[in-house]
């Protein structure tokens, strides 16, 4: 068996929404969606090299009515955020272009 380390393609790190957390509460976005609408979107603002927004069935760490991220930078420690109250997806949406903008 052989294995080959890959070089880590983007700038800033990677982004887990959790899938399972949008369904739990009154939402227009389930995770799945919020990960397809960002990634568009970060695409459309040309971050798509920043940050890569993916998304798990469950983190296991989420809090009830609350969007759970997991942010995990190339440099620095990994972190679990929750976000809650109106305009969730904008809520992740500015954290994460936060993120982007300090790796730049």
């Amino acid at each position: 068996m052989s294995q080959t380390k890959n070089e880590f393609p983007w700038q800033a790190g990677v982004a887990v929404i959790c899938q399972k957390c949008g369904l739990s509460f009154e939402t227009p976005f389930s995770g799945e969606e919020m990960r397809k609408e960002l990634k568009t979107e970060f695409r459309d603002l040309g971050l798509s090299a920043a940050i890569r927004v993916t998304s798990s069935t469950c983190l296991g760490v989420c809090n009830p009515a609350e969007q759970t991220v997991g942010y995990f930078p190339i440099d620095g420690k990994p972190e679990v955020v929750s976000f809650s109250g109106d305009h969730i997806k904008d809520q992740v949406k500015q954290y994460l272009i936060g993120k982007a903008s300090k790796s730049s």
